[in-house]
């Protein structure tokens, strides 16, 4: 049971870093959602689609920044989520 509890921890708090960039990111401050995306992967949940949509939101704000090498590399990463995950299928956030 302790086990359990512990995932649901840890997912919640990688849902609380993605709303945390969700919002940042809909104030156009795309460096500080990248930061909340980023430490939501850090966590390293088990949820797929909840790491599927870090990844890729992290990529479009990378892209809005105009860093599109590092969009590049954060798509590549995402794209290995998107297989395991339906969130490619129904979009993000």
């Amino acid at each position: 049971m302790p086990e359990v509890i512990t995932i649901c921890f840890v997912v919640a708090i990688a849902e609380v870093y993605k709303n945390e960039g969700n919002d940042e990111y809909k104030k156009n401050n795309f460096n500080s959602a990248i930061f909340f995306y980023t430490e939501g992967i850090k966590v390293n949940c088990k949820d797929e689609d909840l790491n599927a949509k870090l990844y890729s939101n992290r990529a479009a704000a990378h892209f809005n920044l105009g860093k599109k090498l590092l969009y590049i590399g954060c798509f590549d990463t995402c794209t290995l989520s998107f297989v395991k995950s339906k969130s490619c299928q129904q979009g993000s956030k």
